[in-house]
Order: structure tokens, then sequence, then C-alpha cells
């Protein structure tokens, strides 16, 4: 069904660039962790949140 949407050379040109876009998503989300609050993101993944994991009292 694509196929009759779009041109096989489009599909083509879209096949080529799979890599550069990937390339691109990549540096993007690590650029978006790097600008936003990244112990707040890192929160997230199971073995590194217990290192942020502040106890009472403890200010930094």
């Amino acid at each position: 069904m694509l196929g009759r949407l779009i041109k096989p050379r489009y599909l083509e040109l879209a096949n080529s660039w799979k890599a550069v876009g990937l390339t691109w998503f990549g540096a993007g989300a690590i650029s978006l962790v790097w600008l936003c609050d990244w112990q707040a993101v890192m929160g997230y993944v199971p073995y590194v949140k217990d290192k942020y994991i502040k106890e009472e009292g403890e200010e930094s």
C-alpha cells in the first residue's frame, strides 16, 4: 500500500538516509539529556537511579 502512495525512487532514498537519520536522532537525544536535568532523566534507568537517591538532610 505504501508503494502506491510513494514512488519506489523515494523509498530507495529513504533507505539510503536511514543511518544518517538515526545518527542525528541519537545526537539529538544525547543533547536533550545534556541540556535537561540529567539526574532526572537518569532516575528512570534502573541500575543508575539508586545512586541519586538522597538521604534525609543530605545536600547537593
